[in-house]
């Protein structure tokens, strides 16, 4: 295997120590961003899920009013209701309520699988203070885990 190009090295040689070092610096900062697999397809699902939304949103709202695609959205208005008036407004409306329907409960899933997988991160860490202080302050009530209270 060939070593790298000489004047790519006579080029960093030339830059200066702190440079050098800024450099560095940066690459290890921009390390920690590294996503695992299920954080990359869930930042995938949320960017793609607020650009579809936000556009029908958006073109919802510029023809009938913010307010009513916003209610649309959730579900508190009908999208065939007295609020849309047209082919396309009911079509637009139909769509958004849709995708309301899928994209908002997948979004609040996907935020609490997020906390969920932190947390059971955490447990497997023994090092971790709230699993530390539990087991104190069960080891200091003289009981075990698997005791129903009041038995004796």
């Amino acid at each position: 295997m060939a070593s790298a190009d000489p004047r790519q090295n006579a080029k960093k040689d030339r830059l200066p120590e702190w440079v050098r070092g800024a450099w560095a610096s940066c690459r290890g900062t921009w390390r920690i961003f590294t996503l695992s697999r299920f954080r990359k397809l869930a930042l995938y699902v949320i960017a793609s899920s607020v650009l579809v939304v936000g556009t029908f949103f958006v073109w919802l709202g510029t023809i009938t009013g913010y307010v009513t695609a916003y209610e649309i959205l959730l579900g508190l208005t009908s999208p065939f209701g007295k609020a849309t008036h047209g082919a396309l407004q009911q079509t637009l409306a139909a769509i958004l309520r849709f995708l309301g329907w899928l994209a908002l409960p997948t979004l609040i899933g996907l935020f609490a699988a997020q906390v969920f997988a932190r947390r059971l991160a955490a447990i497997k860490d023994p090092n971790d203070p709230l699993v530390t202080n539990v087991r104190d302050l069960i080891k200091a009530s003289g009981s075990t885990p698997g005791d129903a209270p009041g038995e004796e």
